[in-house]
């Protein structure tokens, strides 16, 4: 699952935690997810406002050790939001398709594009 919490907590890279980064950190113990963000490099940045890290990616305590090179991207998004990236390893021949758009990374624009349905949509397991 991953999403703009607007939540502060040091598990992803924050310098204190605040109560709705521990509602979310009880939220994810509940569910047996895991923090799958890596680093302090904040994910929103707003002049005036500063930066900070509001965006999360949690993954199930069983499968995280498949995520790998989580990232936030310093592309132009046209938010004042970065993009997130990161890989799913596969195992024993198991895993997920990535579309070739993605892999070679070509983004869609989040104005009005309709290539996010497509870009998720062909994203499927590989038996």
């Amino acid at each position: 699952m991953a999403g703009d919490f607007n939540a502060r907590a040091v598990e992803w890279g924050m310098p204190v935690t605040n109560a709705r980064g521990r509602h979310i950190l009880e939220m994810a113990s509940r569910l047996d997810l895991e923090v799958a963000n890596w680093g302090s490099t904040p994910t929103y940045r707003r002049p005036g406002f500063g930066e900070s890290i509001p965006d999360l990616t949690l993954v199930s305590a069983e499968l995280i050790h498949l995520v790998a090179d989580w990232r936030v991207m310093s592309v132009y998004t046209a938010s004042d939001h970065d993009f997130i990236s990161f890989r799913l390893k596969e195992t024993g021949g198991h895993g997920v398709r990535v579309p070739e758009t993605q892999s070679a990374g070509i983004w869609p624009s989040w104005t009005g594009e309709s290539s996010w349905t497509s870009l998720i949509a062909a994203s499927r397991p590989v038996h």
